[in-house]
C-alpha cells in the first residue's frame, strides 16, 4: 500500500482513500497514479504511461485520453499543475510525484523507521502539542561569521557498509551529546536539531521518546537518566534498531568543534566520524543544521530530495536568542517530566528574551488554556497570531489552528487547514491530534478515530494517542476495547494522569464502582491529580449523592485555586450550579454560579453559567449572559450552533413559547452529538419542550439520545435525568408499562440518593401515580 498526505492507495483492491473514505477514480487515473507512486521523485515519462495504459489500442487518442486521466486525478487529489502539491507536469516529458510516499507492508507498518531516544525534552514529540516543536529549532537561524564543515576520511556509513533497500527499516538511536563547553544552553539543543532534520527526510522518521521511556524502564532505568552511548546502545537492541549516533561539543579557542560518531549497536564498531567547525556560537546549529543535509545523503536520500524537503527559512526568524530557544526546550521538558503547570515559567523567560518568540507565546497560550486559564491564554495566543507571518510555515499551520480553537472558536476551519498541513508535513501527528479534536467538538467520532489511528501509527502509540484513541472509542460505545487499551496503559505507565482518569471513565461505564475508587485513592497520594476528583463528584451526583458530589468539587475548587488554576474552578463550579438547578434547589444553584464567575470570567464558565440561570428561572441574567457570550465568540462554531440555541431556548420554554423554542434549536441539529461538557445538550432541552408540548413521541426521540448514546454521555448527570424525561414521555404517549420501566431505571439509579432532592420526590410521586393507575380496576 501507499499512503502520501491524506491519502492511502491499496493497488490490491484499486481504491484510493481520503482519510479511510473512498474516493471514486477511473481505472487509467488509477493506473497513472500508480505509476507515479511506483517512481516517486522520478520523471514518468508520457511513452512509459502510453506502454503501460494503452499498449493493446493503437486506435487511441493517446495525448488526449492521458490529459483526462491526469486531469481527473488531480481533481480527486485536490491537486493542480500550476500549484502542484503531489503530480508535477514537465511539459513534453511525462511527470513526476513530488510529495513524500511511504510504502506500507504486512499489517500498516512503515518502510522506514528513525528512532530517537533521550531522556525527555522535546527533540522528538512534545508533550504540549501532540506534534513536534522541533520544527521550531530547525528554523532557529542567526546571522554570524562564515561556517567551516571539515570532513573526516573515511566518509560517513551510518547503518551498515551494504546499501539500504526501500524495504529494510532504518532504526538509528540518538544518544545524549557530551557537552563540554559548559554552556548549558547547548545541553539539549544539539541533538534535538539533528532530530528534527532527519525527521525532514521522506525515508527516515524521527519518533517520540515516550517508546523510549518504556524500553529504560523495562532496563530499570528511571526515564530522566542520560543517554550515554552504551545506554543507547542496549535501547538500540532492544528496539531492533541498526545504530547508535551519538556526538560532542568542545570549544577551542574562539571556536566550536562538534563531533558525531555512528556505532553499530550490535557489534560496537564505528562506521563513521564527522567533525563540524563553527566560527561562534551562534554559528553552531546553523553548521549542525547544514551538516544534517549531508547525513541524510548518506542515508540514501538523493540530493534531489534533500533540497525539495528541506524547510529552512533563513530569512524568516522564529527567534533570534539561543537563550530564548533554550528557556523555551527546558519548558517542554517539564511538561513531559512534571507537567504542563511546570512549563510555564520557562516559556514565559523565554519571551522575556525575545519579545517576538511567536512559538514560546503559542506553547504558553496552549498551557494556560489547558489549565482553564482563558484569559491569558487568549492574551498569548493573540500575540502569536499577530506574528504568525514572521514564523514558518510548520509554526504558522499550528498557531492559526490554535487561534480558531482558543480566541474565535471557528472549529469548523480546523479541519480544512490540518488537510493542507497534513500534505506538507505527512510524517508529523500533530495535525492528525488537532483534526481529532476538531472532529470530536464537531461530533465526528468516526473520522476522529481514523485520524487517531494516523496518530497512533506515525507517532508508534504516543501515549496521549492511546489515551484519546480510548476515550473516542468509548464515545463511540466501545467500552470494551477502549478498556483493555487503557488497563495496559495504566500498567505500561501507572503515573499518568489521563490514563488514570480514562480507567475511572470506563470503571464507571461498566459498574465497576471497586475500581472507580481505586483511581480516586490513587489520586488522594499523586499531587497535581485533583481533576480525577472532579471525575468522582460527577459519578456521585449522577447517582444522586448530592452531598459526596459537593465534597469531592469543593476539594478540586480548592486545590485548582491554591495552584492558581483558577479557571478550571470556574467551569468545575459553573458545572456543579447546573446540576442543583437541574435538581431543582434554584437558590443553590444562583449562588453557585456567581462564585464561578467570580473565578474566572471565561466564554466556558459564562455558557453553562447562562443555562443554570435559564434553569432556576431567572431568565434576565441568562440573557445577559447570552448576549456577552454572542458578543465574545460571534463566529464560535459551538456558541452560535450549540450552546446559545440551548439557553435561548430554554428561555423562551420558561416563557411558554414552545415554538419559539423548537425553532432556536434547528440550527443545532448537525452539532448536538458535539464532545463538549454537557453531552447532548440540545437534544435534552427538545425533549423538555416537546414535554411542555405535550407531543410524548417527539420527547421520547429526544430523551431516547441520551439513553442510547451511554459512552458519549458518560457520567453527566443528564444521562440520569434521560431516563426521567423518557418516563414523562412515554406516559404522556400513554405507553404505561414503558413508562413504568423507565422510572424504574431512574430510581434504581438514584436508590442511594440524598433524600428530598426535590427532582428525586417529585419522580416518586409521579411513579406512584402511574402504579395506581394500572393497578386501577
Amino acid at each position: 500500500m501507499f499512503r502520501f498526505g491524506v491519502f492511502e492507495v491499496d493497488p490490491r483492491s484499486g481504491e484510493l482513500r481520503k482519510q479511510g473514505a473512498r474516493v471514486r477514480l477511473r481505472d487509467q487515473s488509477l493506473e497513472v497514479l500508480l505509476m507515479l507512486l511506483e517512481h516517486p521523485g522520478d520523471v514518468v515519462t508520457r511513452e512509459e504511461l502510453q506502454h503501460r495504459l494503452w499498449s493493446t489500442n493503437t486506435f487511441v487518442d493517446f495525448d488526449r485520453g492521458l490529459n483526462k486521466a491526469v486531469n481527473r486525478l488531480r481533481e480527486a487529489l485536490g491537486d493542480s499543475a500550476e500549484s502542484p502539491r503531489f503530480i508535477e507536469t514537465l511539459p513534453k516529458r511525462g511527470y513526476r510525484f513530488i510529495a513524500p510516499v511511504k510504502s506500507v507492508v504486512g499489517e500498516g507498518e512503515p518502510a522506514l523507521d528513525v528512532i530517537a531516544a533521550g531522556k525527555g525534552g522535546a527533540s522528538t514529540s512534545s508533550p504540549i502539542f501532540p506534534g513536534p516543536a522541533r520544527y521550531a529549532l530547525r528554523r532557529l537561524w542567526i546571522a554570524g561569521a562564515a561556517v567551516i564543515v571539515v570532513l573526516a576520511a573515511g566518509g560517513y556509513a551510518l547503518l551498515s557498509r551494504r546499501e539500504l533497500t526501500a524495504t529494510e527499516p532504518a532504526r538509528v538511536v540518538l544518544a545524549d551529546f557530551d557537552n563540554h563547553t559548559g554552556d548549558v544552553a547547548f545541553d539539549d539543543t544539539l541533538k534535538q536539531a539533528l532530530a528534527i532534520d532527519l525527521e525532514q527526510s521522506p525515508v527516515v522518521r524521527v519518533v517520540s521518546d515516550d517508546e523510549v521511556v518504556r524500553t529504560l524502564r523495562l532496563m530499570q532505568r528511571r526515564a530522566e537518566d542520560r543517554l550515554t552511548t552504551d545506554v543507547a546502545r542496549d535501547v538500540c537492541r532492544r528496539t531492533s534498531g541498526q545504530s547508535v549516533l551519538g556526538g560532542s561539543l568542545a570549544l577551542l579557542g574562539s571556536e566550536y568543534v562538534l563531533s558525531l560518531t555512528a556505532i553499530d549497536c550490535q557489534t560496537g564498531e564505528v562506521l563513521g566520524r564527522k567533525q563540524v567547525r563553527a566560527s561562534g556560537k551562534e554559528n553552531v546549529l546553523a553548521a549542525l543544521d547544514d551538516a544534517s543535509a549531508d547525513l541524510r545523503r548518506k542515508l540514501g536520500e538523493s540530493s534531489g530530495s534533500v533540497q525539495r524537503f528541506d524547510k529552512r527559512i533563513h530569512d524568516t526568524l522564529t527567534t533570534s536568542s539561543l537563550e530564548a530557544f533554550q528557556a523555551y526546550t527546558s519548558g517542554e521538558r517539564n511538561v513531559l517530566t512534571r507537567g504542563g503547570w511546570s512549563a510555564i515559567p520557562f516559556f514565559q523567560r523565554a519571551i522575556d528574551l525575545d519579545p517576538d518568540f511567536a512559538y514560546a507565546h503559542a506553547s504558553l497560550g496552549l498551557v494556560l488554556g489547558n489549565m482553564g486559564d482563558a484569559t491569558r491564554s487568549r492574551i498569548h495566543t493573540e500575540r502569536a497570531y499577530a506574528l504568525r507571518e514572521r514564523v514558518s510555515e510548520w509554526e504558522r499551520f499550528l498557531i492559526t489552528a490554535q487561534y480558531y480553537r482558543r480566541v474565535t472558536g471557528e472549529i469548523d476551519k480546523i479541519p480544512p487547514l490540518c488537510d493542507l498541513w497534513i500534505q506538507a508535513y505527512p510524517q508529523d501527528r500533530t495535525a492528525h491530534r488537532l483534526l481529532t479534536n476538531a472532529f470530536k467538538e464537531l461530533g465526528q467520532y468516526q473520522r476522529a478515530l481514523v485520524e487517531l489511528d494516523q496518530a497512533r501509527r506515525i507517532g508508534r502509540d504516543h501515549p496521549l494517542d492511546v489515551e484519546a484513541w480510548a476515550m473516542t472509542a468509548m464515545q463511540l460505545d466501545l467500552e470494551q476495547d477502549a478498556m483493555g487499551l487503557v488497563r495496559k496503559a495504566v500498567e505500561q505507565t501507572p503515573d499518568l494522569l489521563s490514563f488514570r482518569r480514562a480507567l475511572h471513565r470506563l470503571s464507571f461505564l461498566v459498574g465497576d464502582e471497586r475500581e472507580m475508587m481505586g483511581q480516586v485513592a490513587w489520586a488522594t497520594q499523586t499531587p497535581g491529580a485533583d481533576a480525577l476528583f472532579i471525575d468522582q463528584s460527577d459519578a456521585d451526583a449522577y447517582f444522586g449523592r448530592v452531598a459526596k458530589a459537593r465534597e469531592w468539587l469543593q476539594r478540586a475548587v480548592r486545590a485548582a485555586a491554591r495552584n492558581d488554576v483558577k479557571g478550571h474552578a470556574g467551569v468545575w463550579s459553573a458545572a456543579d450550579a447546573l446540576r442543583e438547578a437541574l435538581f431543582g434547589d434554584v437558590e443553590e444553584a444562583r449562588r453557585q454560579t456567581r462564585a464561578a464567575l467570580a473565578f474566572e470570567d471565561s466564554w466556558e464558565t459564562r455558557a453553562i453559567g447562562a443555562l443554570t440561570l435559564a434553569y432556576a428561572g431567572d431568565a434576565a441574567q441568562a440573557r445577559e449572559l447570552a448576549d456577552k457570550l454572542h458578543a465574545e465568540r460571534p463566529l464560535g462554531t459551538l456558541v452560535q450552533n450549540y450552546w446559545l440555541p440551548a439557553i435561548r431556548a430554554k428561555i423562551e420554554l420558561d416563557a411558554g413559547h414552545t415554538a419559539r423554542a423548537i425553532e432556536l434549536l434547528r440550527v443545532a441539529d448537525p452539532y448536538e452529538l458535539a464532545d463538549t461538557r454537557v453531552p447532548l445538550l440540545p437534544a435534552f432541552v427538545r425533549g423538555e419542550v416537546f414535554l411542555s408540548a405535550r407531543d410524548g413521541h417527539a420527547a421520547a426521540t429526544e430523551f431516547q439520545k441520551l439513553v442510547k448514546h451511554r459512552g458519549l454521555v458518560g457520567n453527566c448527570v443528564v444521562g440520569a435525568l434521560a431516563h426521567l424525561g423518557l418516563a414523562r414521555a412515554l406516559a404522556l404517549s400513554d405507553d404505561r408499562p414503558g413508562a413504568r420501566k423507565e422510572y424504574e431505571s431512574f430510581l434504581s439509579l438514584w436508590a442511594g440518593a440524598d433524600a428530598h432532592i426535590p427532582v428525586l420526590t417529585q419522580a416518586r410521586a409521579e411513579y406512584r401515580a402511574i402504579n395506581a393507575h394500572v393497578n386501577a380496576p
